[in-house]
């Protein structure tokens, strides 16, 4: 079983900067599917996480986000122009995008362009409350029988101590907590929020 993920690991859940760059392969997060070295894909999985500071929603427009990752580094992420189901964000939202690559070489201003909308998700919670969540699922939670479990999530710990709505906030990136981030096998995708 993989251990629990951390939002606070830099490998895995790497600052904009940290990010391989979209157009070049970077080794350190890609490997060659075949011998002649033509074809590359992920040899393991990383998130992006980041706050939605401002959004422009023009009708007939593709979405654009302002986002300010951990380091406080402000970037803008561009969605496609032909996805009609675009991920919905709003301000002070917290995104997550999975496999994120920059545009640093053709761009003078810092982007993420968002190619597979299902790879991403809005969170319902401002970046420094999920990473302070985050920090407290490291001490609260153990294993039980392959699962990981709080250790006081009776009726009392749901009501008194707030698990109701960190659920809520974590359900729609539940399952990067339980996924082996060095075992890259296919795609993994994020549920939409509910």
């Amino acid at each position: 079983m993989a251990s629990l993920a951390n939002l606070r690991d830099a490998r895995h859940f790497p600052n904009y900067a940290s990010c391989p760059e979209h157009t070049w392969v970077d080794r350190d997060f890609y490997s060659p599917c075949n011998e002649r070295e033509e074809f590359f894909r992920p040899n393991r999985h990383w998130c992006l996480t980041a706050q939605v500071v401002e959004v422009n929603k023009v009708r007939g427009a593709p979405i654009r986000a302002a986002l300010k990752d951990k380091a406080g580094k402000l970037f803008s992420l561009k969605f496609p122009h032909n996805r009609p189901k675009a991920l919905d964000v709003n301000k002070g939202d917290t995104v997550a995008l999975m496999y994120a690559g920059t545009l640093k070489l053709f761009t003078h201003a810092p982007q993420i362009y968002l190619e597979h909308v299902p790879s991403a998700v809005a969170i319902p919670c401002t970046l420094p409350n999920l990473l302070a969540l985050n920090d407290r699922l490291q001490t609260e939670l153990k294993t039980i029988d392959g699962k990981h479990t709080c250790q006081d999530c009776q009726t009392k710990a749901w009501d008194e101590n707030d698990h109701k709505r960190d659920c809520c906030i974590l359900r729609p990136i539940q399952s990067l907590f339980r996924l082996d981030w060095e075992k890259f096998d296919d795609f993994h995708m994020l549920a939409a929020k509910s």
